[in-house]
């Protein structure tokens, strides 16, 4: 429809129902709904720009645009599906500065501001002479607009900068949008909600006229009965009136020249629920943009237990849809999909600053990723914004109970207060016995372990479970000193006796430690596999000895 044919209904509409709200009789109003169509049912403009002077719209593309101000890094993708961040210049240039006039931040919060607002972002991608990404400059949604090209039928883009109109190629423009269904222009939520919107706009006006008229309602000057008064004095007094009682002299002392009387009209805001009102419509707003309902000034739902929580669901359910759309696209068209690192770098935001708790959630945090070995101190260290402290510092812990037995090995044994002969030129605490003992545990310290972890303190279960993975460290003793055979009995009273030794040492310390220290398992795996090694030594010297006197008679 042209405008003149608009301005034509527009009279028409004007001249019908002059007395229905939403048509607008101002001038400024009529040229707005020429420009964004009908007002809404309660008489008011609603566009993006309209709309972001109500608070809370202005809240929620605010707290989302800044939100989603992230520092973003570059990661490669190992073969086995890892992550490792990598330098990358495109990094540093998203980061600090997409181009020559702003910085990453402002660059961020306008391209998401836009797709909040609008439903659609555009950035155009500036490329050097190579054809590589060198950096991207945002785009106005409200001048920019994808299309199909009649000849190609590709994806193009036309804008207009500076009241100049340029094609843009698929190729070089950052675009997305919001949820949409044919997948090319983003839903605007403003103009999805424009109804609502129109609501609160007008609640805020009419409260603004309220209190601007003194908090009182309108009223009617009227002459008393008999009393005639001409057009011009109709003029006059109602300008005299509100000269002298409007505005900065609301609410002072009124005096008329009889014979007038004043009849309030309208209702009160209570009678109107104009504080309920109010409250709805922040909901409903807070409910379009998704955003928890503490963001934008509504904290009756909101305490020191859920407060984190809340945290968590704004940055899950709020920010990451948008960070994932745009990481997607970033991806997809700044990084390489040529050469020896074609589709094997991401873009990731990183979120991790959002995800703080309080001090001692986060302490509790990074104790737990040390303890069960994801954490070593470095990385604690780095987290906390401190320098890392050396090699040591990046030594990872591993807890024995959830420990692959392979890796005992590589744990040295703790040195021991006195010095036992475990073989010849062997001494407690040596090479050598850090070296046996890693043997041993290769081969037989999961099923110790598991047998402490089966028991749950019943000691006749603990023996019954320990027997075989100490049978078979007397077996690999027997081999390390030349077993041929085992004499009659000799290799179930080493075992037994091993046993005997674990359950007296438990009933001792109580049925409440078993299986519940790992060092109490690392102690007794020391105690059975040095007992073991010393008996089956006892064993071969008393066989060699006896071979000896054999041959000898």
């Amino acid at each position: 429809m042209g405008i003149l044919q608009r301005v034509g209904r527009a009279f028409t509409n004007l001249r019908a129902s002059i007395e229905n709200p939403s048509v607008p009789l101002s001038l400024a109003s009529f040229l707005a709904w020429l420009g964004t169509g009908e007002p809404t049912a309660s008489g008011e403009i609603i566009n993006v720009a309209s709309a972001m002077q109500i608070t809370t719209v202005y809240a929620c593309v605010r707290g989302i645009a800044e939100g989603c101000a992230l520092p973003l890094v570059v990661e490669e993708i190992r073969d086995d599906g890892s992550r490792e961040r990598v330098d990358h210049d495109l990094a540093w240039t998203l980061n600090n500065a997409p181009n020559d006039e702003m910085n990453g931040a402002t660059f961020w919060e306008s391209y998401f501001g836009n797709m909040a607002a609008a439903g659609n972002a555009y950035a155009e991608i500036l490329r050097d002479n190579y054809g590589r990404a060198a950096g991207v400059y945002p785009l106005s949604s409200h001048s920019t607009r994808p299309r199909r090209n009649e000849s190609s039928g590709k994806l193009e883009f036309v804008t207009k900068v500076d009241n100049r109109e340029r094609v843009i190629q698929s190729d070089d423009m950052l675009f997305n949008p919001l949820f949409c269904f044919d997948g090319l222009m983003g839903l605007n939520p403003i103009a999805q909600a424009r109804q609502m919107l129109g609501l609160a706009r007008a609640t805020e006006k009419f409260g603004a006229r309220f209190f601007g008229n003194g908090a009182y309602p309108g009223g009617i000057l009227s002459p008393e009965p008999g009393n005639i008064v001409d057009d011009k004095q109709k003029a006059n007094l109602k300008e005299s009136w509100e000269r002298n009682y409007g505005g900065d002299n609301a609410r002072r002392v009124a005096v008329m020249t009889a014979p007038w009387k004043w009849q309030a009209i309208g209702i009160t805001p209570e009678d109107s629920q104009f504080i309920g009102t109010q409250q709805f419509t922040r909901t409903q707003i807070a409910a379009l943009f998704n955003m928890p309902p503490h963001k934008v000034g509504d904290t009756s739902r909101l305490s020191n237990n859920n407060h984190e929580q809340q945290q968590l669901s704004f940055v899950t359910d709020t920010l990451r849809p948008y960070l994932n759309r745009a990481e997607k696209e970033l991806t997809r068209k700044l990084l390489p999909t040529a050469g020896s690192k074609a589709y094997r770098l991401a873009i990731r935001f990183d979120v991790s600053e959002r995800l703080r708790g309080d001090f001692t959630t986060m302490q509790e945090g990074y104790a737990l990723g040390r303890q069960w070995g994801w954490l070593s101190a470095n990385d604690v260290r780095r987290d906390m914004g401190m320098q890392p402290i050396g090699a040591e510092g990046d030594i990872f812990l591993s807890p024995l109970n959830m420990l692959d037995a392979r890796a005992v090995e590589s744990t040295p044994a703790p040195q021991p207060a006195k010095s036992k002969q475990l073989g010849e030129g062997e001494t407690e605490g040596t090479d050598a016995e850090r070296s046996m003992l890693g043997r041993y545990a290769q081969n037989h310290a999961r099923g110790f372990v598991q047998a402490f972890r089966l028991a749950g303190g019943d000691l006749e279960q603990l023996r019954q479970g320990l027997a075989p993975a100490i049978r078979g460290i007397a077996d690999e003793a027997a081999r390390e000193h030349a077993f041929t055979f085992w004499p009659d009995g000799a290799q179930e009273r080493i075992a037994g006796d091993a046993i005997d030794g674990v359950v007296r040492r438990m009933r001792r310390a109580g049925l409440a430690t078993i299986g519940v220290s790992e060092q109490l398992c690392r102690d007794e795996f020391r105690r059975v596999v040095r007992a073991v090694h010393i008996n089956t030594a006892r064993e071969s010297a008393a066989i060699t000895a006896e071979a000896q006197v054999g041959q000898e008679v």
